[in-house]
């Protein structure tokens, strides 16, 4: 059986877990390419309502952070 626990992040756990992802996409695709994290911003008119930071890897879209300012919270923008 498999236990699940709760775990900080180190940097050997992170190593593990990124060349895990790399094995099996270069085993799904062919190769291992990653590209610059990219933001997408949400304005009203001059006024910057949030953000969602996303990084394209492995043929997926890897969603990294969401913003939203607090005017604009609970309105279904995030």
């Amino acid at each position: 059986m498999v236990d699940i626990k709760e775990q900080v992040l180190t940097k050997e756990l992170k190593k593990k877990i990124y060349e895990g992802f790399s094995h099996h996409a270069i085993e799904m695709t062919g190769h291992d390419e990653k590209f610059d994290s990219v933001a997408f911003v949400a304005m009203e008119g001059e006024t910057f309502a949030g953000a969602v930071v996303v990084e394209r890897f492995w043929h997926a879209l890897h969603v990294k952070y969401v913003y939203v300012s607090d005017h604009y919270r609970n309105q279904g923008l995030g």
